[in-house]
C-alpha cells in the first residue's frame, strides 16, 4: 500500500526530472523501495513530460524487449554500442542514480 499524498509524515522530497529518468529502469523492474516508488509515481502525477516519457519507454520495451542479440545485424549492434559509449563519455554522470 502506497502512502497517502496528504500524509504529513511522508517526505515527498524533490524528485527532479533527471532523477526520475535515472530511476525508470528500477521502477519498471519493480526494484524501487516502496517510499521511492511512491515518490516516483507522485512525480508522474505532477509532471506531464515525465509521464509521456515513461509511456514511450514502455512502448519501446514492448516493441524491442524481446529481440535477441543474434537477430540484430552486427553492423547495427556495433553502431549502437559505439553511439552509447560516445554519449556516456560526453555526458558526465549520465547513468548515475540519484541519492534518495
Amino acid at each position: 500500500m502506497f502512502p497517502d499524498e496528504n500524509d504529513p509524515s511522508v517526505d515527498w522530497g524533490t524528485l527532479t526530472c533527471a532523477d526520475f529518468i535515472a530511476l525508470c529502469t528500477d521502477y519498471l523492474e519493480g526494484a524501487l523501495a516502496l517510499d521511492d516508488r511512491a515518490r516516483f509515481e507522485h512525480h508522474i502525477t505532477v509532471c506531464q513530460g515525465c509521464d509521456r516519457w515513461l509511456d514511450q519507454i514502455r512502448v519501446t520495451v514492448e516493441a524491442v524487449g524481446g529481440l535477441e542479440e543474434d537477430l540484430v545485424p552486427a553492423g547495427v549492434l556495433d553502431g549502437l554500442i559505439h553511439a552509447f559509449r560516445d554519449w556516456k563519455a560526453s555526458t558526465p554522470g549520465a547513468l548515475e542514480k540519484p541519492a534518495l
